[in-house]
C-alpha cells in the first residue's frame, strides 16, 4: 500500500486522464460526424494534430504519446486499415511539440527560480533593515546599564551554534525572556509541514497538534489568541519563521506579561526570530562547506552555495570574478571602486596573503558574458598604469576548485 501510495505522488495521474478526456469528447464528436473516420485522421483540415498538439503542449511528451496510443488502439480495432503512415506523421509532431514544451517549461522554471532568488535576498535586506532599527532603539533606552545590541546579542548567540544548535536556541529564549519577558515560550523545527520541539524555557508545554501551531503553519503568517478568539489553545502567539516560501520554523508565545503582550513586541519579537532561523540556516550551511572558499567571509561563501545549489538544479548560472594584486594601494583602490560600481545582489570578499591581495565578486544569476560587460565598464575607471597592477579571471558558479586554486596562487 505504501508502495502503491509513493508511486501515486511520483506519477501525476490527473494529466493523464484529463488528455483520455479530451480525447473522449473528440472521438464522440466525430463519430457523430463522420462514424467511418471519428478522429479524422484522412480529413485536410489535420484536426488530429491540432488535439494532439494541444495536449502535448499543455501536458508534455509523456501526455502526448499516451493520448497517440489510446488513438493507435483505437484505430486498430475499430479503422478498415490500420493508417501506420499517418500515425507515423502524428508521432514526429508529438515529438517536436514535446520538445518545445519541455524546453518552455525550464525556461519557466529558471525564471521563476531567479524570482524566488530575488524576493529572497529582498526578504533577508528588508528583516536586517528592521533588526538593525530593533536593535539601535533598544540600545538607546537601555545603554547606560546594559551597553550590548540585540543584533550583537544575537551575532554572539550564533557563534554557539557553531558547536551546540539547540544551545544557540536556548540562549535566544533567554534573550526574548530578558528583552521581552516572555515567560513561557517554545522554538519547534519545521518539516513536511509538521512542528517538531527543538527547545523550550521553564515548565512550558508543547503540544504539535494545537489549532493554532497548525493554522500559523498553514498560512505562513502569525497567528494570535485575538485573532482566533473561538480557537481551543493553550497558546497566546505562535510566530513563524519563513525560508523562502517555507516554514523553517516557530516560536511558540505560552505566557508573558499582560502588558508586554502587545503588538510592537510581537513584530518585534516576529522580525528577531525570522533573522535568527536565517542566521542558524547559514551556520549549518557553513558547517557542512568545510574548508570550501575558507579564507572570504562567511557572507560570500553562504552565498556561492546557495547559487550553487540553484545551478545544480536549474543550471542557472552565476560567475564569480578573481581580481588579484600585489600592490596594497591598488588593493584599496578595487574595493573603493567596487563599492561604487556594484549592484544591490552582486557581493564582494577578499583574502588577504603574505604577498597579494585577492578580491572576489559575486554575480548572481549572471553568465560570463554579462560579467564581462561589467569588467569592461570597471576597467575604464583605471588609468593604463593602474591596469597593470592587477590580474583578473572570471569563473562559472560550478568551477569551485579553480576558483580556489585561482584565488589562493599568484
Amino acid at each position: 500500500m505504501s508502495f502503491l501510495l509513493e508511486l501515486r505522488k511520483r506519477i501525476k495521474i490527473a494529466p493523464y486522464l484529463e488528455s483520455a478526456g479530451v480525447l473522449a469528447l473528440y472521438y464522440i464528436v466525430g463519430f457523430f460526424i463522420n462514424s467511418k473516420d471519428p478522429f479524422f485522421i484522412n480529413h485536410e483540415g489535420h484536426f488530429l494534430s491540432l488535439i494532439l498538439g494541444l495536449i502535448t503542449l499543455f501536458h508534455g511528451l509523456e501526455c502526448g504519446l499516451f493520448s497517440l496510443c489510446i488513438i493507435a488502439g483505437i484505430v486498430k480495432f475499430s479503422y478498415e486499415n490500420f493508417l501506420l503512415k499517418s500515425l507515423l506523421y502524428e508521432l514526429v509532431l508529438v515529438l517536436l511539440y514535446g520538445e518545445f514544451h519541455y524546453y518552455w517549461k525550464r525556461r519557466i522554471k529558471r525564471v521563476k527560480n531567479e524570482l524566488s532568488y530575488v524576493k529572497r535576498k529582498l526578504s533577508e535586506l528588508g528583516t536586517s533593515f528592521y533588526f538593525l532599527k530593533i536593535s539601535h532603539d533598544q540600545l538607546e533606552k537601555v545603554y547606560v546599564t546594559k551597553p550590548m545590541s540585540l543584533r550583537n546579542s544575537v551575532k554572539e548567540i550564533t557563534k554557539i551554534g557553531f558547536e551546540d544548535r539547540k544551545e544557540a536556541f536556548a540562549s535566544f529564549l533567554v534573550l526574548l525572556n530578558k528583552a521581552y519577558s516572555l515567560k513561557k515560550g517554545v522554538i519547534c523545527s519545521v518539516k513536511d509541514n509538521r512542528a517538531k520541539l527543538m527547545v523550550k524555557n521553564r515548565d512550558a508545554t508543547f503540544n504539535k497538534y494545537d489549532l493554532m501551531i497548525e493554522t500559523c503553519i498553514k498560512q505562513k503568517q502569525p497567528v494570535y489568541i485575538s485573532t482566533e478568539v473561538e480557537m481551543n489553545t493553550d497558546y497566546l502567539a505562535v510566530i513563524p519563521a519563513l525560508n523562502g516560501a517555507d516554514v523553517a520554523g516557530l516560536l511558540i508565545v505560552e505566557d508573558m506579561p499582560f502588558m508586554d503582550f502587545n503588538k510592537d513586541n510581537l513584530i518585534t519579537m516576529s522580525i528577531l526570530t525570522e533573522y535568527f532561523f536565517f542566521e542558524m540556516n547559514k551556520v549549518e550551511v557553513l558547517k557542512n562547506m568545510g574548508a570550501a572558499l575558507k579564507g572570504f567571509s562567511d557572507d560570500f561563501r553562504f552565498e556561492v552555495y546557495r547559487l550553487f545549489s540553484i545551478f545544480d538544479k536549474y543550471n542557472v548560472s552565476s560567475t564569480v570574478l578573481i581580481l588579484k594584486t600585489e600592490e596594497k594601494l591598488m588593493f584599496h583602490l578595487l574595493k573603493d571602486k567596487l563599492d561604487q560600481s556594484l549592484r544591490f545582489l552582486d557581493i564582494y570578499s577578499y583574502m588577504e596573503k603574505d604577498s597579494f591581495f585577492s578580491v572576489a565578486i559575486l554575480f548572481p544569476l549572471a553568465d560570463k558574458a554579462s560579467v564581462e560587460g561589467f569588467l569592461n565598464r570597471f576597467k575604464s575607471l583605471f588609468s593604463n598604469d593602474e591596469l597593470k597592477s592587477f590580474v583578473y579571471s572570471s569563473f562559472n558558479i560550478g568551477s569551485e576548485d579553480l576558483i580556489v586554486e585561482y584565488a589562493g596562487k599568484f
